[in-house]
């Protein structure tokens, strides 16, 4: 094998490994929205329209466009979403109004006209990544959703779906679509005859919801429930009626939580709000839901189709293709994109892997908790992520043992470990903070931000008396960014904590005599000391201690020496405490304080003699005789 062939494979297996798992989407709407449409076999002639200026397809564009802004709502980037349209661009309303005119910024909404080719081309460049397209993975998420013509062959199982050049039999379909490899697949299908896809489509993996049976055709809004009373379902803007189907509008509607003219309740005001569709309560609709939703509130008849096979439907969304709503009570591997709703455990005796680049969403203030006896095992580049930075979940670890972060991103969620050890290396904390009573804490390579809030309490809190080690890190934006509460050994190396509204670090209680604080930075404190010291013995080496209101606050008998380091010559390595606004150093209760090497630089460019704050270095309880 060549060298350039070796490098080759071990780019391609590393991209494979960084890359975050994704949701994707085809959406394919095979005909015009305007009397282009007007042939045998089509939408309009099926309904018995005759072209006028209020009774077009219009449906056709409306709903593809519903279905793609919902789809960025949640979550899906653009670049994910590939959008077969008609003859291949963007329908343009004849009237003036808003509600479905693509934004300056996104447009064109349509990427390839809706042919057999085009197909061809977009669901085999998702399975190969080829022609621009990327490649599926086994932990990516596939949605699908047709709107179209759609027909029988004799009356059987075989149907197609029509598009602008011709049609595609399901069969067809179901070979183009199979052969990608994802975590999960769903298919929503409104043509006429949609049924009949499923036994080509079914799978353990998949979830389809089709509009009508193999047999039957489907149908437009009609603006009545199923009760026959009236409702507002084809919306009125401007004078112009919007048309939907009646499959989509229920599903998008429940999905989406408020209808296409964003009435929150069905009928709107004094109906069943959209909420009720979310049946577990967990703030999620998952396919399930909408597919009850919709079938039990189509007016128009019809025969919705559902399956699923692997019974994953509970389970699934589309915004979230994982939900994990009760404790895990097996050994077992999770991978792609979770949401977990509710509180959940890792029960005793199990071991829960993460697999690499998986994301894990804990929303409703939820927690991940690993029990005692149970363990934890995270795969690279594995993101935690809460609703907000006042609405954070939690990774609570009570396992023993140690627990290893590698390349993990924790985004207004807060990491508390009770028990155990835990090593971190090259991840990040935003919005939230780490904190750990039991256990040696080891981080590396990993920043700390709680976004100029100073909403959390701390950065990192410790409450253990092991070992504690960083280096190479950097807290920032906290009320206290490091907190030690008793530790034994602690070593801080190469780190910045800054810009925190209290302490940028404190210590208590530690008389370890080899506790080293190296070439470190600590400014910024606004309103209190840049370090804090009580009650503990400590090494500050080639430190930069400056701009907060108190440079070194030494409190019940610290004993701390500040020096350069004394293995190098440059000046730079020297320690500098310099322009802290109350005074650079301040010391009582019987500390020691031992400036060494004589090269320390302790600066007060402000300095004014005989004012308040006129002292470099004070100790206002130092006894004479």
């Amino acid at each position: 094998m060549s060298y350039k062939v070796m490098i080759l494979i071990g780019l391609i297996l590393i991209s494979s490994m960084l890359f975050s798992a994704e949701k994707y989407a085809v959406l394919i709407t095979g005909d015009y929205a305007d009397e282009r449409g007007n042939f045998e076999g089509s939408w309009a002639i099926s309904n018995n329209l005759e072209f006028t200026e209020n009774d077009r397809m219009e449906e056709f564009w409306h709903d593809t466009f519903l279905m793609w802004e919902m789809l960025l709502d949640k979550g899906y980037s653009d670049e994910n979403i590939f959008i077969l349209f008609a003859g291949g661009e963007d329908f343009q309303p004849p009237w003036i109004d808003d509600r479905y005119t693509v934004p300056d910024t996104l447009t064109p909404m349509t990427d390839y006209p809706a042919d057999i080719a085009s197909v061809n081309n977009v669901f085999n460049g998702l399975a190969n990544g080829t022609g621009g397209f990327p490649q599926l993975h086994d932990d990516d998420f596939l949605f699908c959703w047709t709107f179209d013509h759609g027909g029988p062959w004799g009356g059987g199982q075989n149907v197609y779906l029509c598009l602008i050049d011709g049609v595609i039999w399901d069969d067809a379909f179901a070979d183009l679509t199979d052969q990608i490899i994802c975590q999960k697949k769903v298919f929503w299908m409104q043509q006429c005859y949609s049924g009949g896809f499923i036994d080509n489509l079914l799978g353990e993996d998949t979830v389809i919801n089709t509009s009508c049976s193999n047999s039957t055709g489907a149908t437009r809004c009609d603006d009545l429930t199923v009760s026959g009373d009236p409702v507002i379902e084809m919306e009125i803007l401007g004078g112009h009626q919007y048309y939907h189907g009646e499959f989509n509008f229920h599903l998008y509607s429940s999905t989406n939580g408020c209808s296409p003219a964003y009435y929150t309740h069905y009928p709107e005001y004094t109906g069943d709000p959209y909420t009720n569709a979310d049946t577990n309560g967990d703030g999620i609709i998952s396919v399930s839901e909408s597919r009850v939703w919709e079938a039990s509130h189509e007016s128009e008849y019809a025969t919705p189709q559902y399956s699923d096979d692997g019974e994953i439907g509970d389970m699934t969304s589309l915004e979230y293709p994982n939900i994990l709503l009760t404790d895990i009570n097996s050994t077992q591997t999770i991978m792609g994109i979770n949401a977990i709703p509710f509180d959940i455990s890792v029960t005793v005796g199990n071991l829960l892997t993460i697999a690499n680049n998986s994301k894990i969403y804990l929303l409703n203030e939820s927690q991940l908790t690993i029990e005692e006896g149970a363990s934890l095992n995270i795969g690279l580049n594995v993101s935690f992520i809460g609703d907000s930075i006042g609405d954070c979940g939690d990774l609570a670890i009570n396992s023993t043992g140690e627990t290893n972060f590698d390349e993990c991103h924790f985004k207004y969620c807060n990491l508390i470990n009770t028990n155990g050890s835990i090593t971190i290396s090259d991840s990040d904390f935003l919005g939230c903070y780490l904190s750990s009573e039991y256990g040696a804490l080891d981080i590396s390579d990993t920043e700390f931000d709680d976004e100029n809030w100073s909403y959390h309490s701390y950065g990192i809190l410790s409450n253990s008396d092991d070992e504690f080690h960083l280096n190479n890190i950097t807290v920032e934006n906290y009320y206290q960014g490091i907190r030690l509460n008793y530790p034994g050994k602690f070593e801080i190396n190469n780190s910045i904590s800054r810009n925190n509204n209290s302490q940028c670090f404190y210590v208590l209680d530690s008389r370890e005599k080899n506790n080293v604080i190296y070439n470190s930075q600590f400014s910024g404190s606004s309103i209190a000391s840049g370090m804090q010291i009580f009650g503990s013995s400590v090494k500050v080496t080639s430190c930069n201690i400056t701009g907060n209101a108190r440079g070194v606050f030494l409190m019940n008998r610290s004993n701390v020496t500040i020096e350069k380091d004394p293995a190098t010559n440059p000046w730079y390595l020297d320690s500098v405490i310099a322009n802290n606004s109350w005074e650079e150093i301040l010391f009582f209760n019987d500390c020691q304080l031992h400036l060494a090497d004589n090269r320390n630089k302790i600066i007060d460019n402000d300095y004014v003699a005989g004012s308040s704050d006129e002292y470099l270095i004070r100790c206002p309880d130092l006894l004479t005789e």
